[in-house]
């Protein structure tokens, strides 16, 4: 039903879809899927830290850590690695701009739309583990090249992962579903 409604909206912002503006529409559904991995990975990290299992969680704690990573998440944009983030953000949307536009005749796709979702989330648990990984590593001078490919290889699993459950988990692939059309139903 989510996504005869996805596929919906689709159709509706395709039938006035000026290409110039695909960034517009994608943005923010990528930003979504960063705040959503971001968030992933804070639950991740605070409760090895707390030695809270993810089955011990309580709502109350998840919305504690949620609410921490969104504090955080916002100021993402004010820290060095902004410029760097924006580079990848931009560069993950030209990949979608040039699928669009050379692969599905200037329209918008299912995937065109959740591509940018997980891209998002992969960037969003990517730059949390960092953070929050690099203020345990600063204390231990590691090296931040190596830290960077090791936190890389980890939000990849994590991302590939939460692909997996998007298309196996009927419930996790409506959240998600949810989200987006919440994201799209806004502009």
């Amino acid at each position: 039903m989510l996504k005869d409604g996805l596929k919906q909206t689709l159709t509706t912002i395709n039938a006035a879809l000026d290409t110039k503006q695909l960034n517009n529409i994608l943005k923010p559904v990528l930003e979504l899927g960063m705040q959503r991995g971001y968030e992933a990975a804070y639950l991740l990290i605070v409760g090895l830290s707390e030695g809270v299992h993810s089955e011990n969680q309580s709502a109350a704690w998840i919305d504690r850590v949620e609410h921490a990573a969104r504090d955080d998440f916002k100021k993402l944009w004010e820290t060095e690695q902004h410029k760097e983030l924006d580079a990848q953000i931009n560069s993950m949307l030209a990949e979608e701009y040039h699928a669009v536009t050379a692969h599905h005749d200037n329209q918008l796709v299912f995937e065109s739309i959740i591509m940018p979702y997980f891209n998002g989330w992969f960037l969003g648990y990517y730059y949390a583990l960092l953070t929050l990984i690099s203020e345990v590593q600063a204390a231990q001078e590691a090296n931040e090249g190596t830290l960077k490919k090791q936190v890389s290889d980890q939000a990849m699993q994590a991302v590939e992962s939460e692909r997996a459950k998007f298309q196996h988990q009927m419930f996790y692939q409506n959240g998600v579903l949810r989200d987006i059309l919440s994201v799209l139903e806004k502009r």
